[in-house]
């Protein structure tokens, strides 16, 4: 989102939003409005029996002069953008669009990709995975989680609590 937005709050945000509510590339069309197809970088493959094949090929192509990308680095947004977050989340509380645990969810996924710090601060790869297991552990600490676990698993289906 950043290179689509130029800023790491607006980007934080619409992934944030993206995540939040679970956004998914049903069509590249969609995945791309989402910003998770590149055109131009990705392939568009309409065919499922064609999936194997065409990826054998792409990796036939990338042997020869194979180089692994330069290890990413990301920014972690900062400023007031966590408090704009959470007002978020209150005014749908009140508007009873969420539960109170969503906001606990919603805002341990803005942990992952956010800073307290009043600046942005950069973040490796495997800091956002340790930020991220870090914020799973802490949900998974909650009965509201363990209860949303437990009927996805047992009941087929997430309970709203």
């Amino acid at each position: 989102w950043y290179q689509a937005t130029g800023d790491w709050q607006d980007a934080a945000w619409k992934t944030w939003m993206n995540m939040g509510y679970g956004a998914t590339g049903s069509s590249p069309a969609t995945a791309e409005r989402l910003h998770y197809f590149k055109r131009g970088h990705d392939v568009e493959l309409m065919n499922r029996d064609r999936l194997y094949s065409r990826s054998v090929n792409e990796l036939d192509t990338l042997v020869s002069d194979y180089q692994p990308p330069s290890p990413p680095e990301f920014m972690l947004a900062g400023g007031d953008i966590l408090a704009r977050m959470s007002a978020f989340m209150d005014e749908g509380i009140t508007r009873k669009d969420f539960y109170p645990h969503d906001k606990r969810v919603a805002m341990e996924i803005a942990s992952v990709i956010c800073t307290e710090e009043t600046q942005a601060s950069t973040a490796t790869e495997q800091d956002l995975y340790d930020r991220e297991r870090a914020a799973f552990i802490r949900l998974a600490q909650t009965a509201h989680t363990r209860e949303r676990i437990y009927s996805l698993l047992h009941r087929g289906g997430a309970v709203r609590n």
